[in-house]
């Protein structure tokens, strides 16, 4: 029997072993998350972002097909990269 060669239908993620996590996927963290999809830099389950209303989440994460969430800390310890994508006065200290 022989073997069939099988194109893939989809190019695997150059970074297969991180995951990443935007926090802050409004204008710029938005921009950089959707260079990372355009880019294929990660799979899609590798990326976590947050922004911050739930309404917004739940678009962006059908928009995009990432977990987009309100809970920073959720996203950030699920990540191996952090990404902080808000201004300085939203930080809490």
């Amino acid at each position: 029997m022989s073997d069939i060669a099988v194109e893939p239908t989809e190019i695997p993620a150059q970074l297969p072993n991180i995951r990443i996590a935007v926090l802050g996927a409004g204008k710029m963290g938005g921009i950089l998350l959707q260079a990372f999809l355009k880019q294929n830099l990660f799979a899609l389950d590798q990326i976590h972002a947050t922004v911050g209303h739930m309404e917004k989440a739940v678009a962006l994460s059908v928009q995009w097909g990432v977990d987009v969430s309100t809970d920073n800390l959720a996203a950030a310890s699920q990540a191996d990269l952090i990404l902080i994508g808000v201004k300085p006065f939203q930080c809490q200290t």
